[in-house]
């Protein structure tokens, strides 16, 4: 998620604290980035939703 976040919404990385085991992906945000969690629950339901958006990215930045 990280890479995909970092090539596609960098300025959303500021401020944005993960954490992943097993199945499980946790990201938070301090209360004051309120504007932040939305297009960020957007972006993760595009995603989700559309697995030829991840496809795609596997493709054009995978490893080589």
């Amino acid at each position: 998620m990280g890479t995909y976040l970092q090539t596609n919404y960098p300025e959303l990385l500021k401020g944005l604290d993960t954490d992943s085991e097993g199945e499980t992906y946790i990201a938070l945000y301090n209360k004051s980035d309120s504007t932040k969690v939305s297009i960020f629950i957007t972006i993760i339901n595009k995603i989700m939703n559309n697995l030829e958006i991840t496809y795609n990215f596997i493709k054009e930045k995978g490893e080589k």
